[in-house]
Formats: C-alpha cells, sequence, structure tokens
C-alpha cells in the first residue's frame, strides 16, 4: 500500500500499473472470447455465459452446404450481432426463443467455407466464432476429351480433362446414354483427386457416342456439354479377307494345259479398306502391291499366297495350289515278229507301246488300235 491506498506494482517488470485501466480478454475452447470491462471482478466471469452454435450437417466430410443456428445467450439489455468472414456487422433483429436461456437465429445456407462471428453486447462484450469447413457447391467441370484420331484394330483409350477447385473430383461416370446419373447411381468410378485440374483414362473404348460426367467430394455433378460429349471412330477389328482365282484351259484332274493367270481378290467388312496387299509363292508375308501374277511353268503343284492388310492394321492372308502341264507327252511302238520281204512279216506281229510324259502330269490313259480316232481303253 502507498499512503493507505492499494498499489498494483508488476513482480517482475517493476511497472506501477495502479489506476489504470486494463481490457481483459479469455478465450474459452480457441472459439469463444469475453470482453470484461473495468471493474468486472472475476467471480463475474465464471458466472459469463456462452455464444454457441448448432450446425447441420455436423460432419467433417465434403458437403454442398451447410446450416447455422447461432444460440445467443438471453441477457438483459444486450443486443446481439454476426458477421461472415471480414464482412461488416449484421444487427440481429428478432429472435427466436430455443429454451428459458438461449435465443435461436437460423442464418441461410453457407455454400462455401466460412468463419461465423458473433456476439453480445451489453455490460460485456461476449464474442463465439466457428469455422465452417469442407462446403463446396461449385460444380467440377469437363473441359475437354481426347480421342486418338487414327485407324486402331483394338479399342480406344480416351483421355479426359476435368476440374474442380475445391473438394476435388472424386469419380467419374462413363455412359453411351446421355441420360444425366444421379449422385447414388450405380456406375460411379472413384478417382479420389485432390482440388485442381487433373486427366482421367478412358480405355476401352469401341466405336460410339459417349458422355462424361465427373462428380467432387461434395456430390456436386458436372453438366452435360458439347465438351463432354465425346465420339470414339476408326475402331476397326474386323479382318479383311481375300482369294486367288486361276485362269486358263484347263485339263484334267485340276491340271492347267496352258499357262495360269492368277487373280488376287480382297475386301474389308470393318471399314477401315485395304491399305496393302500382295501376291508371290513363298509363305513369308509379302505386301509387293501385286494383284495379278502369271505362271508359266509346268509344276507338279506350287502355292501362291495373297496377303491383305487393312488401314487398322488387321491382316489375313489366303491361298491356291496350281498344277500345270503344257507339254504333250510322247510314244512310240515296237514291232517284233519274223520278217519277209518288202516289210512284210511271215508271223504274227507283236507291238508293243513305248510312252513318256515330260511335263510332269504323267500318263493317265494309253492304247494300241488300227483306227486314227483317239480311243484309251487303258
Amino acid at each position: 500500500s502507498r499512503d493507505g491506498k492499494d498499489v498494483y506494482i508488476d513482480s517482475i517488470s517493476g511497472e506501477d500499473y495502479t489506476n489504470l485501466s486494463v481490457m481483459v480478454t479469455i478465450y474459452s475452447s480457441g472459439i469463444r472470447d469475453y470482453e470484461i470491462k473495468e471493474g468486472d471482478t472475476c467471480a463475474e466471469l465464471a458466472a459469463l455465459p456462452i455464444i454457441d452454435f448448432l450446425v447441420k450437417p455436423n460432419t467433417s466430410a465434403w458437403v454442398k452446404q451447410r446450416v447455422v443456428t447461432i444460440l445467443y445467450p438471453k441477457l438483459e439489455g444486450y443486443s446481439y450481432q454476426y458477421r461472415i468472414d471480414n464482412g461488416k456487422w449484421t444487427d440481429v433483429g428478432s429472435l427466436n426463443d430455443y429454451n428459458n436461456d438461449y435465443y435461436s437465429l437460423e442464418l441461410p445456407a453457407f455454400t462455401k467455407i466460412s468463419t461465423l462471428y458473433a456476439r453480445a453486447k451489453g455490460n460485456n462484450v461476449i464474442n463465439g466464432r466457428v469455422q465452417l469447413g469442407n462446403i463446396d457447391s461449385e460444380k467440377p467441370v469437363v473441359r475437354k476429351v481426347s480421342v486418338p484420331s487414327g485407324w486402331s484394330n483394338k479399342n480406344k483409350t480416351a483421355t479426359a480433362t476435368v476440374y474442380d477447385g475445391i473438394s476435388g473430383v472424386k469419380s467419374y461416370y462413363l455412359s453411351t446414354s446421355s441420360n444425366k446419373p444421379s449422385e447414388n447411381s450405380s456406375g460411379w468410378k472413384d478417382v479420389n483427386y485432390s482440388k485442381g485440374e487433373k486427366t482421367i483414362k478412358l480405355n476401352d473404348l469401341d466405336n460410339g457416342t459417349y458422355y462424361l460426367w465427373v462428380k467432387d467430394k461434395a456430390g456436386n455433378i458436372s453438366d452435360t456439354t458439347d465438351k463432354s460429349k465425346f465420339v470414339v471412330d476408326k475402331v476397326d477389328k474386323v479382318k479383311p479377307t481375300c482369294s486367288i482365282k486361276a485362269s486358263g484351259t484347263k485339263g484334267d484332274n485340276g491340271w492347267f494345259k496352258s499357262n495360269i493367270k492368277l487373280k488376287l481378290e480382297y475386301n474389308d467388312t470393318g471399314g477401315s479398306n485395304v491399305d496393302k496387299y500382295g501376291m508371290v509363292n513363298s509363305s513369308t508375308v509379302n505386301y509387293n502391291s501385286k494383284k495379278t501374277v502369271t505362271h508359266s511353268v509346268n509344276t507338279k503343284g506350287i502355292t501362291y499366297y495373297g496377303y491383305v492388310k487393312d488401314k487398322a492394321g488387321n491382316t489375313n492372308k489366303c491361298s491356291l495350289t496350281i498344277k500345270k502341264d503344257s507339254t504333250k507327252p510322247t510314244c512310240s511302238i515296237k514291232v517284233s515278229g519274223t520278217k519277209g520281204n518288202n516289210d512284210w512279216y511271215r508271223s504274227t506281229v507283236d507291238m508293243t507301246l513305248k510312252y513318256s510324259d515330260e511335263g510332269g502330269s504323267g500318263v493317265a490313259t494309253y492304247d494300241i488300235s488300227n483306227s486314227s480316232s483317239a480311243s484309251y481303253n487303258k
């Protein structure tokens, strides 16, 4: 004391705080504070009520919106206010009775991450605040879908560029129907991306028109736009077909007696059309662009192969075996018996037919006759 009066000296710094007004702020649970005016005592502090908040839905998961009800303590002579983020304080008009101790004020739904402040002003100032997190009401976006443009003999993979700037894309829905799926439709495929622009690989796509939607972690679904609709084409998984036709003078038993003209014929029903072809007497693939070949050499059997390939890369082959013998067979008759004069025989004459075939087909039938008309008895 000093001159019979109490004095207040800081025991650490030695500073004299006598007759100074002091503002004391006490924090409770990290979200509420109380402004105590000069003259208040610690006993009064313990009796101060709090401002509370009811948040729905009360979950840490991402949601499209949250509804907040502020619970103001019923205090005589107090006014009530609130503000959002760094906005201005808003005076509260009429309040609803919540219970004997509190008024309630339900605010419009919050559709973005915000901090809500509330206060009661009277003899003291009671402040409260609540952080409203994980709110995302904005739809994600399909920015573009890229599809390989060339021909393919397999289903294609498209690449989608998608964006969500708040909660991030959670899943995607791909369909050949333009009917937009609901949030709980079956068929959503999870990717669980963080916020920002991301890419999604859409695999195993056959020819057709497709529609893509993405859903963020709050459940917002992208709109159906020209950029989310895309076409996959130029998929051809059907092999081309081919055949080899032979023409010339035909003999017996599948043999040709003349040069043989071979013609390669082909077709492609898959849509890409034949791009390469060739014909050769080898089993090694050769796209030599030959559609016709003339075979002029005698052969007991030779196989020609046709090879075809379409623009999508599908391949096929065909073959034909031909036989050619354009050389006539030869023959002679050997005579035996007792000869007389002037080329006469005085005995029975035995005749033996001799023949050969250099063409390769071999002699099929033969006979000896005293008639000039051909007769093959054997």
